[in-house]
């Protein structure tokens, strides 16, 4: 289409890079007044559970980064009140990530199976296999002889 991707995907990287490196610094320069190590606090990590978790599609996002900052601020209470360690809130998100992950691939694998003909004996969904043949056989033109 004419688009030049690699340009725009290498203008987006260095976007993103300096705005990163904008917030490292403030946080380094106002909050703390001082270089700490592991200053983030894993923010960079849980933002990729998050996308993972929303399927790359935005409107999902919010909601479940609320969610996972619930999580991750009610952990450090669990020790206060409930007597619990406070790494319980990082296994509950790594069992959510989990159980999508597996949910997502046996959804494909589902869905794989009756694009090959069910092996288990059944059917496939006949506008799954309308699809599939449609697919692999090239539609022709007919070929007018008039200009």
């Amino acid at each position: 289409m004419g688009i030049p991707t690699d340009r725009y995907l290498l203008g987006a990287f260095a976007v993103c890079g300096s705005l990163a490196g904008v917030a490292g610094a403030i946080q380094v320069a106002g909050v703390w007044h001082k270089l700490v190590p592991s200053i983030s606090g894993g923010y960079g990590f849980l933002a990729i559970l998050v996308a993972l978790l929303a399927g790359f599609r935005a409107l999902r996002i919010a909601p479940i980064a609320f969610f996972f900052a619930i999580v991750a601020v009610g952990s450090s209470q669990l020790t206060l009140f409930l007597g619990l360690n406070s790494a319980v809130g990082g296994v509950l998100q790594a069992v959510i990530v989990l159980f999508v992950i597996l949910g997502g691939g046996w959804q494909l694998r589902r869905a794989g199976r009756r694009l090959r003909g069910a092996p288990l004996g059944l059917e496939p969904a006949a506008e799954l296999t309308e699809t599939a043949t449609a697919q692999v056989a090239p539609v022709e033109q007919p070929v007018s002889a008039e200009p």
